[in-house]
């Protein structure tokens, strides 16, 4: 079991088979596999940046704790994110209250 990401785990697999082929073709993997990785690294920094405006809004707001407040009271955007990998429930917010 790995932490990489499917498309990770595929280029560097092509990288290790490629050790005995010509040069062109070890190339083309390590090109894919740096292709791949910067999109990651765009995509991290745009979640990282998501992260920082929630804490922002957070603080700018005293939010401290989770209550019940009518629909859309505050102008906020918070950032919701999810591990898949592990069992999520969902809770469903009546639409006259959104809990912060």
């Amino acid at each position: 079991m790995t932490d990489l990401c499917w498309q990770c785990q595929r280029n560097n697999e092509s990288v290790y088979r490629s050790a005995n082929l010509p040069d062109s073709i070890k190339s083309e993997a390590v090109q894919a596999q740096e292709e791949h990785l910067a999109v990651v690294r765009k995509e991290r920094s745009l979640y990282n940046s998501m992260i920082d405006d929630a804490k922002r809004v957070v603080a700018n707001h005293s939010i401290s704790d989770l209550s019940v407040h009518l629909l859309n009271s505050r102008d906020v955007a918070m950032h919701y994110s999810f591990d898949f990998a592990q069992p999520t429930q969902v809770t469903h917010f009546n639409q006259d209250l959104c809990i912060f």
